[in-house]
């Protein structure tokens, strides 16, 4: 099957249709047809990574349809980092490509690992690059008129994945570049407003498929 963005928007909502028939489905029977549509998933996502589009649209929209199958299907954090094309060779360090892993990939990659303990040291690496693309940027000016910044902020801020203290890192590493006065209370009212609602991705969407397909992530592009 093609992998372009359109046939990752039509398996998902070929999976909404499967899901929906084996809603009422004897456990075991439908546990059994979960496991089979993981295993394809996967497949077809190791697939596109393997032919140099690691961390592409489409295996982004893959690992998402993969998050709405449950827990029970969870991917291992070196299976994760070969999909997106990170480099975890060196134990504990974890090397993302600078050319293609931005706004998409970043959201993608810690919606699926969620809060899971297990991810700990890749989502703290994630919101590392995170802190290091923002501190590239001459001034918060710049990182305003980078629509990706902006996203990344906002949604990261929102994000119920990341702890007080990581969101810290990332609100820092933008408020600083104005002045450190009152640093920590600007940091705790600028968390406070992005938390106020969705920005740009929405995080609670796990257990409701339909919404992410309606929203411009799973939407086919071409």
């Amino acid at each position: 099957m093609s992998t372009r963005v359109h046939s990752t928007h039509q398996i998902g909502k070929l999976i909404l249709f499967v899901k929906a028939f084996i809603k009422d489905a004897p456990r075991d029977i439908s546990e059994i047809l979960k496991k089979y549509i993981f295993d394809d998933l996967i497949l077809i996502a190791k697939n596109i990574s393997d032919h140099n589009r690691a961390g592409s649209v489409e295996a982004c929209n893959i690992i998402i349809l993969a998050k709405s199958l449950g827990e029970l299907y969870d991917l291992s954090e070196k299976e994760i980092c070969h999909i997106f094309g990170i480099d975890d060779r060196t134990i504990g360090i974890f090397k993302f490509p600078k050319d293609y892993f931005g706004y998409f990939q970043i959201v993608t990659i810690i919606y699926y690992m969620g809060s899971a303990s297990i991810f700990n040291a890749l989502r703290d690496a994630v919101v590392g690059f995170v802190v290091e693309i923002l501190d590239k940027e001459d001034s918060i000016g710049t990182i305003g008129l980078r629509s990706d910044c902006v996203m990344l902020t906002m949604d990261l801020l929102r994000c119920p994945f990341l702890s007080q203290d990581q969101k810290t890192l990332i609100a820092r590493a933008i408020l600083k570049k104005r002045t450190l006065d009152n640093i920590h209370s600007r940091i705790a009212d600028f968390i406070a407003t992005a938390a106020e609602g969705d920005w740009f991705f929405s995080w609670e969407a796990d257990s409701d498929l339909r919404s992410l397909l309606m929203k411009k992530e799973l939407r086919p592009a071409y």
